[in-house]
Formats: C-alpha cells, sequence, structure tokens
C-alpha cells in the first residue's frame, strides 16, 4: 500500500449528481493506481470510512465529492478524524459557508468550481452593499438568482406575455441588463459566454485560485 495512489469519486444522489459524476468519472487522474466507483450515498461513505481505516498517512488519496455541502463537510471532517489526507474537489454546493462550519480547519485546501464571484462585479456593487447593510452576505447563487428574476421581468415586458413558449423566444432573441452584467441565451436556452473558475478555502473563506 505504501506510495499507492487512490481517485475516489463519491456521489449523492439527486439533480446533478448523477451528470457530474459521469462527466468526473471521464476526468480520473491517469495516474492514479485505483478508481472507487460511483456509488450511492451510503456505500460511499461506508467505503471512505473503510478506506481511512486501512490507510496509513504514506498513502495520497486524491478525491472529489459530488453532492451538498453537508455530506462533503461530514465526509472531510470524518476522514480528517481517522488520519485521512484527501484533496476534495467538490461543485458549485461547497461555495457556502455552511461548509466551513462544518468542517473547520479540516476544511482547509478544499477545491471546488463556480461560477466567477458575482459580488465582485461592478453592476453588482449597489445590489450586494444593501444586501450587506442588511447582515446578508449575497454569496453563491444569491446574485444569479437575483439576475434571473430581473431577465425574466424584461422578457416578459418585451413579450407582453407570460406563457413560457413567448418567455423563450424572447430570452433567445435579447440582451438582459442585469445585477451581474450584460445575459444572452443561445437557441438552447444556454447562457452564451459561460465561465467557471476554481475556488479553493482557506482560513474558513473561500476565494477564486
Amino acid at each position: 500500500m505504501k506510495g499507492q495512489r487512490l481517485w475516489a469519486l463519491v456521489v449523492v444522489l439527486g439533480f446533478a449528481g448523477p451528470g457530474l459524476a459521469a462527466t468526473a468519472s471521464k476526468d480520473r487522474p491517469e495516474k492514479t493506481d485505483k478508481a472507487v466507483g460511483a456509488a450511492e450515498e451510503r456505500e460511499a461513505q461506508r467505503r471512505l470510512k473503510d478506506e481511512s481505516q486501512r490507510t496509513t498517512q504514506s498513502i495520497t488519496i486524491g478525491g472529489r465529492t459530488l453532492g451538498y455541502q453537508t455530506e462533503a463537510g461530514l465526509i472531510v471532517r470524518q476522514a480528517r478524524d481517522q488520519g485521512l489526507k484527501a484533496q476534495l474537489i467538490g461543485a458549485d454546493a461547497l461555495v457556502t459557508e455552511e461548509f466551513w462550519k462544518i468542517t473547520g480547519s479540516a476544511g482547509e485546501g478544499t477545491l471546488m468550481t463556480f461560477a466567477p464571484d458575482p459580488r465582485h462585479v461592478p453592476a453588482a456593487k449597489a445590489v450586494v452593499d444593501k444586501f450587506t447593510a442588511e447582515g446578508y452576505n449575497p454569496e453563491g447563487y444569491t446574485l444569479y438568482t437575483y439576475a434571473a428574476i430581473q431577465a425574466f421581468a424584461e422578457a416578459a415586458n418585451k413579450a407582453k406575455s407570460l406563457k413560457v413558449d413567448d418567455l423563450s423566444k424572447t430570452l433567445k432573441s435579447m440582451t438582459a441588463d442585469t445585477v451581474i452584467g450584460p445575459l444572452s441565451w443561445d437557441k438552447n436556452g444556454d447562457v452564451t459566454d459561460p465561465k467557471y473558475v476554481f475556488y479553493v478555502w482557506k482560513g474558513g473563506k473561500y476565494a477564486e485560485m
């Protein structure tokens, strides 16, 4: 076992989990010696616990967890308690202060993917300041949700309709001015200029790498 590198894919079933698992499994590091396949949440956690009980600190583990902040936080904390120093890579569900509240220092170095932090967009400053003044941190999807409502309202006004087909057609033909900047969509309804970056947790805060 000494010097062996393991790679674990832990999947929490739900709306996005299976799709993320399918994509992540295609990108498994080539230099890993063993892959622990996707499994249901209970089985995945059992395997991770078993691995942590059998391994020593001379073994390097690379892992990705594809679930929500609660499950990911508990897995990381329990893994550290067992002496397992896994590199955890997650998705946008980990972009919340709740993750660190669960992990504490065990979450140090955790990586995750998400769109660029919209709180830093100049167009969002007034809204961010208002949220902050009310004691709320508009992290995660807060401003993206705000922008979605703005786009919906603009499309409804232009279409003079609330019917789904009318709104869909209008959105695909327009550029909406939103709190996160201008947004437009292609014929499939996808944002025309999607952006994703890596974030890292350090000292209880997450920041773009």
